[in-house]
């Protein structure tokens, strides 16, 4: 393999983030391959992207399970006739928000086909560079809008270097994680002091957990590892792995469960997704805007912060 600079041949805004998933060591790219200074691993590169994931999936068959689970999702994450795609869009400008203050670089881990990178791209958040990483490159090759590049990688192995991101998005990723705990670990690695790290999930609900297991027994875009979690539990996971939570919300009361739900009749295809979406999305808005003391959310926000050394730890509620 010919070596150049760091990273030579693709987007150069990643030299200053991207390591070596083994041993955190400097990266030396040539046109198909990459290698580490360090420990002398290699990688592939494709199309612009580090493989970078290191055998995430050899390694684990709950990783395996998603990975494959992702594939079969792929149609469905791209469908413009999902009017949960289409309410998702709606609600993601408010994690921008969330970010609003930060520095970068972001991380948007779990990226996917770039829902997030289109939400940052339109709101015109051009200040700061947005990374994208996901585990399957198959979705990664639809995410082309809002990042300055992108990674195949593991969560639960960032080939990231220590402290470089001023923030890092976790939207609808961390129920998909065999360990969040551990994810979360290499989220406060990879964070700067001071920088903070904002999360979107699906919230444990049993009689809705028991649906969705009807639901989707015998669809190959889930997996049996799939979850959704308790308040107490995603407040202390963060805290788990040392991050300071400053921000958690209870939110959307009823626009994730209709638009999954007029997802499995097909009403999209009547041409109504977008407008159904803003509709339920705007409804949200207005019920929890009307009544913030009630704890009815179907989603949990949490936004979390590494702290400085030396800095006291504590928990705000909002």
């Amino acid at each position: 393999m010919s070596c150049g600079s760091v990273l030579a041949g693709m987007n150069s805004r990643l030299e200053a983030v991207l390591a070596c998933p083994r041993c955190h060591g400097e990266l030396a790219a040539g046109t198909e391959s990459i290698r580490c200074r360090g420990c002398a691993a290699e990688f592939s590169l494709a199309g612009g992207i580090p493989r970078l994931n290191d055998g995430a999936v050899d390694r684990d068959p709950r990783i395996a399970a998603e990975w494959e689970a992702q594939h079969h999702a792929h149609a469905l994450y791209t469908d413009r006739q999902s009017i949960a795609n289409q309410w998702e869009e709606q609600v993601l400008p408010r994690l921008v928000e969330w970010l609003s203050g930060t520095d970068g670089p972001i991380l948007d881990l779990g990226c996917g086909v770039g829902h997030f990178g289109r939400t940052w791209a339109a709101r015109g958040r051009h200040d700061l560079d947005l990374v994208g990483m996901d585990l399957q490159v198959e979705l990664l090759e639809d995410a082309r809008h809002g990042y300055v590049g992108l990674v195949e990688g593991d969560v639960h192995r960032l080939p990231v270097k220590d402290g470089v991101f001023g923030a890092v998005v976790v939207a609808n990723t961390l129920h998909h994680v065999s360990d969040p705990g551990r994810a979360l670990l290499e989220i406060q690695r990879v964070l700067r002091p001071g920088g903070i790290v904002v999360a979107y999930d699906p919230r444990e609900l049993r009689v809705i957990e028991a649906i969705k297991k009807v639901v989707r027994r015998k669809n190959n875009a889930f997996t049996e590892y799939h979850r959704a979690f308790r308040p107490d539990e995603y407040r202390d996971m963060f805290t788990g792995a040392g991050l300071q939570l400053e921000r958690f919300a209870s939110v959307d009361p009823f626009g994730p469960l209709f638009a999954t739900g007029l997802d499995l009749v097909r009403a999209g295809r009547l041409g109504v997704a977008s407008p159904v979406a803003r509709a339920l999305a705007r409804l949200d808005s207005i019920i929890e805007r009307a009544d913030r003391t009630r704890d009815f959310g179907l989603m949990l926000m949490a936004l979390a912060r590494k702290p400085p050394a030396g800095f006291s730890r504590k928990t705000v509620q909002v």
